[in-house]
């Protein structure tokens, strides 16, 4: 399993860069290093979770803009310039406290007001001149994730995860890779935010070089052994589907594990910003280590 891991990292991350944006504005991958634009000295970066940007950045509930601007800037000059943020929570299962507002209530039924902070969140790493990894999907419950599409086609509400339910959770998870039907509507979701465009700078995502990646789900994992060929088809389909829409940005399965990319002799703290917004949901945020090579 770590070699079909590391495999289909590998796989995705040197995926081919198709949009019509210049190439030089993007983050790129050569051998073992990211690279800005056309620079030959490779990119560096210290980058740290911030998984509710998006609602900061809207007008509704949770929404607080100075903050998300403090927040920001406070990252911005401590050298913090990348940041792994989720696109939207999914609803949640009635049997655990997850992620609220969310982003997505029922399959195609997307929050305006949080898209509309997805899209001024964007716009202010830009002027920043930060970098955004968005993750689309989680494997855990506390953003809906796999729960939310298998709930959708006919599974009903994912077990608590925590304690004496982890297996039971396991068993329903692993349902994920099984339903083609759930994979769909993920893929329609893949769809609609990859082709969007972005109604503060007038942006397709798929030119937005302030994507430095796509990040296809949390923490993935097939949660069975016998389901390794199931998460390496669904990889595969979920990249044809950015291709299809010619996106620039790198598209990965990875994990924030630091065995991923902790390099020798770095620390093993990097910094986080304290509390969430007012009336959203609790979770454990954890940071991204600083990487400066991946293998």
């Amino acid at each position: 399993m770590h070699t079909l891991r590391k495999f289909l990292f590998l796989l995705l991350l040197m995926s081919p860069f198709l949009a019509n944006a210049s190439a030089k504005d993007f983050i790129k991958q050569r051998d073992t290093h990211f690279y800005k634009g056309d620079a030959r000295q490779p990119y560096y970066f210290v980058g740290t979770n911030l998984w509710y940007a998006p609602i900061l950045a809207s007008e509704g509930q949770g929404g607080d803009l100075p903050r998300l601007c403090r927040e920001l800037d406070s990252l911005k000059n401590i050298g913090v310039d990348n940041l792994r943020i989720l696109v939207g929570a999914d609803a949640g299962s009635a049997n655990v406290t997850s992620v609220a507002p969310v982003l997505q209530s029922k399959p195609g039924v997307l929050n305006d007001t949080l898209l509309a902070g997805l899209d001024r969140m964007l716009a202010e790493l830009e002027k920043r001149d930060m970098y955004a990894v968005l993750y689309l999907t989680n494997s855990w419950d506390w953003s809906g994730g796999f729960g939310y599409y298998l709930r959708e086609t006919g599974h009903g509400d994912s077990p608590d995860a925590s304690g004496d339910g982890w297996s039971r959770y396991v068993d329903y998870a692993a349902e994920f890779f099984r339903d083609r039907q759930a994979q769909q509507l993920y893929f329609d979701f893949v769809k609609t935010i990859v082709g969007r465009t972005n109604g503060f700078t007038g942006k397709a995502y798929k030119d937005d070089a302030h994507i430095m990646a796509w990040q296809l789900c949390n923490e993935p994992r097939p949660f069975a052994k016998e389901l390794g060929g199931a998460l390496s088809k669904a990889l595969t389909l979920t990249t044809s589907y950015r291709q299809a829409a010619k996106v620039s940005s790198a598209a990965t399965w990875t994990s924030n594990s630091a065995s991923a990319c902790m390099p020798t002799g770095t620390s093993t703290t990097s910094p986080c910003i304290s509390g969430l917004p007012t009336g959203v949901g609790r979770s454990a945020a954890r940071c991204i280590l600083p990487c400066r090579t991946y293998f």
